[in-house]
């Protein structure tokens, strides 16, 4: 006869790790959107290429895959002047549609929908103000970051930095949606 009130419940012993069951142990609801969607861990770098050749460059840490980041830069981040804007709060946690919340209250914690997510100022993160790295050339570049994609603004236009090629965005979104 089992000794537990029921088979499924039993106490852990001294040293025993409970089993993983998803986010709730780390402090995060169960089933939200980054724990149902594939490939949360793939960050990206997104860069605008000066006039005088060295990149501008910011990392975004959380969905940086063409299908999510890629999309939204190629629909909404189309001139230079907009890809500044994006780029002068520092590093994003996540890319979204507009860059400056409407209210207030707009956190890491409680988000507005459709507004970018930055690290310093939506975590509240008591640091200086965030800075953009500033390379000279390219491979600087990916050895600061060293993400699994690479956004360039450059010419006008955006080129994606993926498998050791550089292709344009529109490429790229459309080879990733084979898979």
């Amino acid at each position: 006869m089992n000794p537990y009130r029921s088979r499924k419940i039993r106490p852990f012993f001294p040293g025993e790790m409970p089993r993983y069951r998803g986010g709730a142990r780390f402090g995060r609801a169960r089933n939200t959107k980054y724990d149902r969607e594939p490939g949360i861990e793939y960050a990206g770098c997104i860069a605008l290429r000066m006039d005088n050749g060295s990149y501008l460059g910011i990392k975004v840490h959380r969905f940086g895959w063409t299908r999510t980041c890629g999309r939204i830069l190629q629909e909404h981040y189309r001139d230079e002047k907009r890809v500044l804007e994006l780029l002068n709060e520092g590093d994003l946690i996540e890319i979204e549609k507009e860059v400056t919340p409407k209210t207030p209250e707009h956190s890491f914690a409680s988000p507005e929908p459709g507004v970018c997510v930055y690290v310093h100022r939506d975590c509240r993160i008591a640091e200086p103000k965030p800075v953009m790295f500033l390379a000279r050339e390219f491979d600087e570049l990916k050895k600061h970051f060293d993400v699994d994609y690479y956004y360039l603004f450059e010419d006008g236009g955006w080129k994606c930095h993926h498998w050791g090629k550089t292709v344009p965005l529109a490429e790229a979104i459309k080879e990733e949606r084979m898979f």
